[in-house]
């Protein structure tokens, strides 16, 4: 039996998510010849699920019932091809969105946010005022992007897109992401409060779009 460098990568991701919450040491595994036969199975359904979702962060998605539920429990790796797993990741990544504007996880995952926003800019030659006014068929990319958390709601502040979103239909927001609005209300008040992230994220943003705008000019 032979498994892929993905399902190798998704056995030893399970790997560390499950050590590291129970404070323990881990080593990768780098020999597969002998994995029995029912995790063999369990690699190849969740294959299939992370290439069927690409914007699932795979190291997020074995660490969120440890987050969500507390590093005491012990899930095996059975439990992650269940619904309950995947519902507990969409929890844990909502409650990413709403905390702390100024932790240590908001601040790294905004800078993150904005080095694919640039990446991005470049590759396609915009501006970030072309970036934010895109349609993607009849969609903002900002919200595509939003949804497959390749940026965020505190990102989607510091780029001012409340005028963009506002002339979105309620319905299709919502069938974005749930609870679109109250997440949007909720991140906002946390942005307006925030002491560091909210000057990290638009110092960045003038910085990428100083960036961008000679790279314009440069090719004119």
């Amino acid at each position: 039996m032979s498994l892929t460098e993905l399902e190798k990568q998704i056995y030893n991701a399970y790997l560390i998510a499950s050590r590291t919450a129970k404070d323990k040491p881990f080593k990768l595994r780098q020999d597969f010849t002998k994995i029995d036969d029912k995790t063999y199975i369990i690699l190849k359904k969740l294959s299939l699920l992370f290439q069927s979702n690409r914007n699932v962060i795979i190291s997020d998605f074995f660490k969120a019932p440890y987050q969500y539920y507390g590093d005491n429990e012990y899930f095996d790796l059975q439990y992650f091809t269940t619904p309950k797993a995947i519902k507990c990741y969409a929890l844990y990544k909502r409650n990413q969105e709403t905390s702390s504007p100024d932790s240590d996880d908001n601040i790294t995952k905004c800078k993150q946010c904005c080095t694919f926003i640039m990446r991005y800019c470049v590759v396609n030659n915009l501006t970030l005022s072309e970036y934010k006014s895109i349609n993607n068929g009849t969609t903002p990319l900002v919200l595509q992007h939003l949804r497959d958390h390749s940026i965020n709601f505190y990102v989607i502040h510091g780029l001012e897109c409340d005028r963009i979103i506002r002339q979105v239909e309620p319905d299709l927001l919502e069938f974005f992401i749930t609870d679109f609005n109250k997440l949007l209300n909720d991140t906002r008040i946390n942005f307006q409060q925030s002491a560091k992230l909210k000057v990290m994220i638009r110092e960045s943003f003038r910085l990428i779009e100083e960036y961008l705008l000679k790279n314009k000019k440069s090719e004119i």
